[in-house]
């Protein structure tokens, strides 16, 4: 993973957990607690902010795009809501069909062609797969 994946690594690990210490933050990225002190003062340098209070916080009202999955990431997800595990339980499937109509309505133009295109062949490949 290059500089610029980690350092939306942390923030994202940043939003989503609290009290997160740099030696977490190590481990989760792969990298030395050193290199995360770098990357926290990357992001600050950025005037993204971000502050230490018995662990690292993101300060809420401050805005950050929702979503920066990338076109292998929604593929992934697409997959696993639409998987058995998911489809064999009411409940979940229900869950599964609004979760990815979210997560469809946020794709980037930039991989919002691709994606359907390739959904479209896995979809096609699936209708296939079942008529034997």
């Amino acid at each position: 993973m290059g500089k610029a994946g980690r350092l939306l690594l942390i923030l994202n690990l940043i939003r989503a957990r609290k009290n997160l210490s740099a030696k977490d933050l190590a481990r989760e990225c792969g990298v030395s607690e050193r290199t995360i002190y770098r990357d926290i003062n990357a992001i600050s340098e950025a005037n993204i902010p971000i502050y230490y209070d018995n662990g690292y916080k993101y300060l809420t009202n401050a805005f950050l795009p929702p979503l920066n999955l990338s076109l292998d990431e929604n593929l992934a997800l697409y997959m696993g809501l639409n998987s058995e595990d998911v489809n064999s339980q009411a409940a979940l499937k229900s869950a599964g069909k609004t979760a990815l109509a979210k997560i469809e309505s946020l794709l980037p133009e930039t991989i919002r062609d691709d994606y359907f295109e390739i959904r479209t062949h896995i979809e096609t490949h699936n209708k296939q797969k079942e008529k034997g």
